[in-house]
């Protein structure tokens, strides 16, 4: 049954290590490749054995990727849904990293209508889904840097748990089921999306904070070369 797919699916997308794949590729971009390798190199880890785990169980219960049932709503009603759902789902991912309440209650918030911008604009406008990842963690980012400079909160703690549920971990999963299959083609193709998205949601974050902090982008430099 379809339905069963969308709930198995969507009940094991707490598994894939958002926090640790965002951070360290924002580690990345900031020269720290000693953190951003352990991070992304840990992050891949926890991937794969959620995702070989899920795969292990999906071909025990002859259970396929299935495409995900389109809700029939009117458009309105399906942008206010997801509303809630990004609300709840971010402010989870929040407190899930030991934030305090009223820092998990700002990150839902920005979640809840980045995300929904996300989704509304991959299905108004088609979108790619990398870019349409792309403008919504700029806009994360950007609430963030506003949000922490009235409420003096962690930025990172407002940025990173709001972009968590945009990682696209059904990609991941239908990678692995295909490649098991040894369906190469599928394999890549999903692979290669979730990369990009991947790629997509630190960047977007990367070009918020360069253009409200000069500094950090420069912050690897040496002191010559800042001036």
């Amino acid at each position: 049954n379809i339905q069963h797919t969308a709930g198995y699916i969507a009940s094991m997308l707490f598994l894939i290590p958002g926090f640790p794949l965002i951070t360290g590729v924002l580690d990345l971009a900031k020269l720290d490749f000693s953190s951003g390798i352990q991070r992304v190199g840990y992050a891949i880890t926890v991937i794969f054995c959620a995702t070989f785990a899920a795969w292990v169980v999906a071909a025990g219960i002859h259970m396929a990727p299935e495409a995900m049932l389109s809700p029939n709503l009117y458009p309105v009603w399906t942008a206010f849904f997801r509303l809630i759902a990004s609300f709840f789902g971010v402010l989870g991912f929040s407190l899930l990293f030991n934030s305090p309440v009223k820092t998990a209650l700002m990150t839902a918030f920005i979640g809840m209508y980045a995300n929904t911008l996300r989704l509304e604009m991959i299905d108004l406008t088609n979108i790619p889904i990398q870019a349409a990842s792309l403008i919504a963690a700029f806009i994360v980012g950007i609430s963030a840097f506003y949000f922490s400079h009235h409420s003096k909160c962690p930025r990172i703690a407002l940025s990173v748990p709001a972009v968590c549920i945009m990682v696209p971990g059904i990609y991941m999963f239908r990678a692995m089921y295909f490649l098991q299959q040894n369906d190469i083609i599928n394999a890549i193709n999903w692979g290669a999306q979730a990369m990009l998205i991947v790629l997509a949601l630190p960047l977007g974050l990367v070009l918020a904070r360069v253009c409200t902090d000069k500094e950090w982008a420069f912050n690897q430099l040496p002191a010559t070369e800042h001036k």
